[in-house]
């Protein structure tokens, strides 16, 4: 990605497809990325970093696996089971613990 998005969707739509994803390390792309797991971030306004990254990052090594893990973390429904955990907070509601949406990354 070599524009800077405020959430990263790009990045999150790359990742949900299983694929490593090269961006900047601003914006969105510092919450939707793991470095080394689901890609690779580089300094910001460093085109030279950028085009080393591309030249000698082995992408393959990358597991698509673990890189659509992560991008579950923003599905419509761990979007869901969050907002509701956080209205039945506010509104002072016991609630059960959420289940998890996905297995940590990694594991």
């Amino acid at each position: 990605m070599t524009n800077i998005e405020e959430f990263g969707i790009a990045a999150v739509e790359a990742q949900a497809a299983g694929r490593p994803v090269l961006a900047a390390a601003a914006g969105g792309a510092l919450e939707t990325v793991v470095p080394g797991e689901t890609g690779v971030l580089v300094l910001e306004d460093d085109v030279d970093t950028m085009a080393e990254a591309l030249r000698h990052t082995d992408f393959d090594r990358f597991c698509p696996e673990v890189i659509r893990r992560n991008s579950e973390r923003f599905s419509t429904a761990a979007f869901q089971a969050s907002l509701r955990a956080e209205v039945a907070r506010v509104a002072g509601q016991e609630v059960a613990e959420p289940e998890p949406v996905l297995a940590p990354v990694g594991v």
